[in-house]
């Protein structure tokens, strides 16, 4: 599942890409090495597995719900804002029921988006917004 990670930031990426240089939207992984400073009049768009709210159990398989946050940040200022829901209408237009590939075998759901709620542990200067995708796929139980 966590595999999903670089399927999610390569699709915003790509995506972000095709917008042209006037957008100022960079992509990454939680789990990738590098800074994770935010530019001025830029967004970091901030990719993170979220967790695995409970789903159906059944003796030969399980339905496994991933949850994935997509932080948005910024620093303040005159711009900030607006920068940021830009920001957001992109990220949802590039992994709204966006399926991902086959991961190791694995086939996922389309990624549904959720919610948006503040960011947490943002740095002094920084502010942003964090949005929460689902996506699922069948594991199989004991055989």
């Amino acid at each position: 599942m966590l595999a999903l990670e670089p399927l999610i930031v390569a699709r915003l990426q790509q995506h972000f890409a095709a917008l042209g240089p006037a957008v100022k939207l960079d992509a990454k992984g939680w789990s990738d090495e590098g800074d994770r400073k935010v530019l001025p009049n830029r967004v970091a768009v901030l990719v993170r597995f979220a967790g695995t709210p409970q789903g159906a159990v059944t003796k030969v398989a399980a339905a496994i719900t991933t949850g994935w946050a997509i932080e948005l940040r910024a620093k303040r200022g005159a711009k900030a804002a607006e920068l940021l829901d830009s920001a957001f209408a992109e990220v949802l237009q590039a992994l709204h029921e966006w399926v991902p590939a086959p991961v190791a075998g694995r086939k996922w759901s389309h990624l549904a988006y959720q919610n948006t709620d503040p960011a947490d542990l943002i740095d002094d200067g920084v502010f942003g917004l964090s949005m929460y995708f689902q996506t699922a796929a069948i594991y199989p139980g004991k055989r």
